[in-house]
């Protein structure tokens, strides 16, 4: 087997292929985009398109499997979409929404493949829909930008080469990179810091299940009303932060009140996109970080915002410690798993996802979340000065009253704190 076409899987790969086998949240880790045209695309056009991009992007061809060494990624060769699979199926607008979920359902094989599907649709006025979904293992948010960029590209330019950006490497370099990093002296003193900074996690879990527990996940917006957009700018320079750390400590304060709990673990995400050409890849690029919260003194919106503000430094200068290994060490010290990790916090600033092919009107579609991988997600998407935000909760562990009301108590927080950071939060956020 060539080695080239080889590597061993990133930690952040290995943990999904982990929870795709064991079948929690089954469909959290497939990512869906949906394009809609105005019209049927060129069928010869739309084809030759999508087969330049998953030629140029090995993730797109990429499968798994376990070996005595661990969890390893092959990349398969080129074959052709066949024609068939870009015959449009027309469905009626009645059967949408429920045709389109079954498809983004649909189990992946991780070891056999493909982890990137396709699925044409042709709807009764004549638009069409292109449904794009891929496993996680390939691809992270940042991905779909990438996408939507080269695929545009080749399509607009077919059956001439685009001119984009030449690949100097795969995402499977990622994985080697990665566990060479971890066998390295460095390796050890990362992990202590997370090893300090999580002793002695509260057992209990944030959220307990619900004993009327209901299956899939719930989705509200949670968007900042465009009044506050700038301000939310304006007071993250005042407190000498970002945008980000301002967020998650009314976040914080928000789960403070909700749940009595001043002890918070919050994931996020962070990009490990470090090298000079990874931003012009498709592939899984994406670790965790358990930012960990100690509430108990914290009153004004300034505290919390601060106190998010030293979590995210102390994370982000050691952000090369893979979550797997930081859930492993602290399992194996005796304190919270990965599991109690409940809640995570997220705000995409990567570059928004253009789609240029103005002969085709065509538009990105939002998809919902029909699944959850946490009990509660808030997720805050900022393009320039504008924020949207969606509240994802699982059914099993949040009530729909209770997320209705943390998203009513985050902008209300968010609307004290704008108006006087250093106000106790506690009252006047109530909604």
């Amino acid at each position: 087997m060539n080695a080239q076409l080889c590597a061993p899987a990133s930690y952040a790969q290995e943990g999904i292929w982990f929870e795709t086998l064991r079948g929690d949240a089954a469909g959290a880790y497939h990512e869906p985009l949906l394009l809609r045209f105005a019209a049927r695309p060129d069928p010869a056009r739309l084809r030759a398109a999508l087969d330049a991009v998953i030629l140029r992007h090995a993730a797109l061809r990429t499968v798994f499997y376990a070996d005595a060494g661990g969890l390893r990624q092959r990349v398969l060769a080129a074959a052709p979409l066949a024609p068939a699979q870009l015959v449009p199926q027309l469905v009626p607008e009645a059967r949408l929404a429920a045709h389109l979920d079954a498809l983004g359902a649909e189990p992946f094989d991780l070891e056999r493949g493909p982890l990137f599907r396709v699925h044409l649709i042709a709807l009764e006025q004549g638009a069409h829909l292109l449904l794009l979904v891929a496993h996680h293992c390939i691809v992270d948010g940042w991905s779909l930008g990438v996408f939507c960029r080269d695929f545009s590209a080749f399509y607009n330019a077919w059956p001439q080469q685009p001119a984009l950006p030449v690949l100097s490497r795969q995402s499977l370099d990622h994985g080697r990179r990665q566990r060479a990093s971890m066998a390295g002296p460095e390796a050890a003193r990362t992990l202590s810091y997370w090893k300090d900074s999580l002793a002695g996690i509260p057992a209990a879990p944030l959220f307990a299940p619900l004993a009327t527990a209901a299956a899939g996940a719930g989705q509200l917006p949670c968007d900042i009303p465009a009044a506050q957009q700038q301000a939310v700018l304006a007071l993250a320079r005042r407190l000498h932060t970002t945008p980000f750390c301002l967020l998650l400590g009314v976040f914080a304060s928000v789960l403070t009140q909700l749940t009595g709990r001043s002890d918070l673990t919050i994931a996020t995400d962070v990009a490990e996109r470090g090298m000079r050409g990874d931003e012009d890849l498709i592939g899984m690029f994406v670790n965790q970080l358990p930012l960990r919260l100690r509430c108990g003194q914290a009153r004004s919106g300034r505290d919390f915002v601060v106190l998010a503000r030293d979590a995210c430094l102390g994370g982000i200068l050691h952000k090369d410690a893979p979550y797997a290994l930081i859930r492993r060490q602290s399992a194996r010290d005796g304190g919270a798993s990965g599991a109690d990790f409940q809640v995570k916090f997220v705000l995409h600033n990567a570059p928004h996802q253009q789609l240029d092919l103005p002969q085709l009107d065509a538009q990105l579609v939002d998809t919902p979340q029909r699944s959850a991988k946490f009990p509660l997600l808030l997720e805050f998407w900022q393009h320039g000065e504008q924020m949207r935000g969606t509240l994802v909760y699982h059914r099993g562990y949040i009530a729909p009253a209770l997320a209705a009301e943390l998203c009513a108590r985050m902008l209300a927080s968010l609307g004290q704190v704008l108006a006087d950071p250093d106000a106790p939060l506690a009252a006047a956020a109530a909604p």
